[in-house]
């Protein structure tokens, strides 16, 4: 499984087809395009509503709408918070957003690889990402 950043959400599916799906590394999008399951973090979830209250992003439609879209039509994952991911995301020597964190703790959790170009969840040598 691969689980996808939450801009990297936002990227592929809050514009499928248009200039947003750009953005995605080539390679990057060649990973998402051949696995056999993508995931998202619950946090993710919630970040994209509060950045969509906060004005700094549209939302295709109504927000719960759009996360049942996300989940439902397009397959992807959810994966929650577990007592192992929250444990894990305290003893991450990393930066402190919290979602950043959570992100990183499942991937790491599970052993999956994270989707992502934030250049500061890339530098963590523990952290598996797609190269690109």
């Amino acid at each position: 499984m691969i689980i996808l950043d939450t801009h990297i959400i936002l990227w592929a599916y809050n514009n499928v087809g248009g200039s947003q799906l750009r953005k995605i590394p080539a390679k990057i999008r060649m990973a998402l395009d051949s696995a056999t399951e993508l995931g998202v973090c619950d946090i993710s979830l919630w970040e994209m509503a509060m950045l969509a209250q906060k004005g700094r992003i549209t939302l295709p439609s109504d927000t719960g709408v759009f996360f049942q879209d996300l989940l439902g039509r397009y397959g992807v994952n959810l994966l929650p918070i577990n007592p192992r991911i929250a444990a894990i995301s305290g003893m991450l020597q990393m930066h402190g957003d919290p979602a950043d964190r959570l992100i990183a703790a499942t991937s790491v959790c599970y052993d999956y690889c994270l989707a992502t170009v934030d250049g500061e969840l890339r530098a963590l040598d523990f952290l598996k990402t797609i190269q690109y």
